[in-house]
C-alpha cells in the first residue's frame, strides 16, 4: 500500500472514530513494539465498551502536528483488516511522516 493509500486510511479512520459515540471509553492497547502480535496489556484506567468491535487508536504524526482517535470499529472488511494485525504498526515516508495504526479487541483490551 502507497503512502498516501495508508494516510487516506488513517485520516478516514480518524473522521469515522472523531463522532463514534464510544470515543472517550474506548481504550485500545498501549503502543507495543512494530508488528508486535502479541495480545493488549494494560489499556488505560478504563474499561472498553466496545463489546465485541473492534477497539482502535490511529496516531498520526506530520512534523509539528500530531493527531490521536480513538474508537470502536464495527465487523466490516477494516475491522476483519485490523483484527489480523493485532498490536502496532509504524510506517513513514521519506519526508518524515510518520503514521501508527494500533488495535486490539475488547477481551485482549480489558487484559491486565
Amino acid at each position: 500500500m502507497s503512502v498516501l493509500g495508508l494516510l487516506s486510511l488513517f485520516l478516514g479512520l480518524a473522521l469515522v472514530f472523531a463522532d463514534d459515540a464510544d470515543t472517550r471509553r474506548c481504550y485500545a492497547c498501549q503502543w507495543a513494539p512494530m508488528f508486535a502480535g502479541k495480545d493488549c496489556k494494560n489499556p488505560g484506567p478504563e474499561t472498553a465498551t466496545c463489546a465485541g468491535k473492534v477497539c482502535v487508536t490511529t496516531k498520526i504524526q506530520l512534523g509539528a502536528i500530531n493527531a490521536t482517535a480513538r474508537g470502536c470499529a464495527e465487523e466490516n472488511d477494516m475491522a476483519r483488516w485490523v483484527r489480523m494485525h493485532p498490536g502496532c504498526m509504524s510506517f513513514s515516508d521519506h519526508k518524515g511522516a510518520n503514521f501508527e495504526i494500533c488495535t486490539c479487541w475488547k477481551d485482549r483490551c480489558n487484559d491486565n
